[in-house]
């Protein structure tokens, strides 16, 4: 089969809203040379659920554990386990996938020990988000966007609050000097929006504050620098619009994340919150944003689509050269139960046999019947 042919569906069944710009981004990327389908665990964005979507796929790029193992139980032929940014929680085992796409060589043994193996592991840098690019003439963007604030601007996602306090982040965003401003992404949360009407005045603050909506991600592309979880959603859309950033105090299942981002040279990390403040003036320095802004020129993110595409072509294509086909479709996954009766329909997503013949039916009942009279 020529590559151009092959049919690839990408999903996620999180029911996260943000994985959506992720997989829009590797389908835009895949359709550019192959017919290409992304979808959600609750429905598909193109052509239906996601047993339809994967009912003809030749691969699948699933961002879960439950994608992967509805494409493994569709008899998909090449799964491909795709984690964007730098969280590498996966709830199965990864030794279900065919290959395993990493944003960072450091993710690598963090994967394996999750049950991926080494020879299947491939790094293709950190996925932008389809919807976030770097502004193409930043003072031109701040202009258009109407602020006349001439310091730099940093980016706080909503989720910092929730996690960290308002009232606790808002102290130490209002230590920060460097004549910062900040932004504020409060998302869909209207009490955000409210607290931070409240607070901000407070804490004598320079700021603004935007919501999730269509085109958000010019909010983003102002950001000289943001303040985020080291696994967070914001960790992608940053590296995107081409900021560095500064780390929330990680929990212990931060880590790998953490240790990742640091020697990319794109963030630093706030041990604790009480250092978030000297963190962020440290970042802010001249030198230091210029080095992080260098540094996540060097991860070349908007290329990782591209190449997140090249990857799975490539395993396609390696699948073939080697004869790894694989076991035929149709064949059970794990253990399957069969139908107790003729009017039980097979379960959903499994293949079924065609229905049997009517006149065959008819000729069994017939025949049964006769037997019966004569044990009578």
């Amino acid at each position: 089969m020529d590559d151009r042919a092959l049919r690839i569906v990408v999903l996620d069944g999180r029911g996260d809203p943000y994985a959506d710009e992720v997989t829009a981004a590797v389908a835009e990327a895949l359709s550019s040379e192959a017919p290409a389908d992304r979808g959600r665990g609750g429905g598909a964005e193109r052509g239906g659920t996601p047993e339809a979507l994967l009912h003809d796929a030749d691969a699948a790029v699933v961002l879960d554990d439950g994608s992967l193992l509805r494409a493994r139980e569709a008899g998909t032929p090449l799964c491909v386990a795709l984690l964007p940014g730098f969280d590498v929680a996966w709830a199965g085992d990864l030794a279900e996938a065919d290959r395993v796409l990493v944003a960072h060589q450091m993710l690598v043994g963090a994967v394996v020990r999750r049950g991926a193996l080494r020879e299947h592991v491939v790094v293709t840098g950190p996925v932008a988000p389809a919807g976030f690019d770097p502004a193409a003439d930043p003072d031109e963007a701040r202009r258009a966007a109407g602020l006349d604030h001439r310091g730099p601007l940093v980016l706080v996602p909503g989720s910092a609050l929730e996690e960290h306090g308002p009232d606790s982040v808002l102290i130490q965003l209002g230590l920060v000097s460097n004549d910062a401003g900040f932004l504020f992404d409060v998302g869909n949360d209207p009490d955000a929006a409210e607290t931070l009407r409240r607070l901000v005045p407070i804490h004598g603050l320079t700021a603004w504050m935007f919501a999730e909506e269509r085109g958000a991600g010019r909010w983003w592309a102002l950001a000289d620098l943001v303040v985020g979880r080291p696994r967070g959603y914001e960790i992608p859309r940053a590296l995107a619009v081409g900021a560095p950033l500064v780390l929330l105090p990680p929990g212990r299942s931060d880590a790998s994340a953490v240790d990742a981002l640091e020697a990319a040279g794109v963030a630093r990390d706030a041990d604790v919150l009480a250092t978030l403040a000297v963190t962020i003036d440290a970042a802010l320095e001249p030198a230091a944003l210029a080095e992080g802004r260098d540094a996540v020129r060097a991860l070349e993110v908007r290329g990782s689509a591209a190449r997140v595409a090249e990857s799975v072509r490539e395993a396609w294509q390696r699948r073939k050269a080697t004869g790894a086909e694989g076991p035929p479709r149709g064949l059970p996954h794990g253990l399957e139960r069969l139908p107790s009766s003729r009017s039980e329909r097979p379960p959903a997503g499994r293949s079924s046999a065609p229905p049997p013949d009517e006149d065959l039916e008819a000729r069994i009942d017939r025949e049964l019947a006769e037997l019966k009279k004569r044990l009578d």
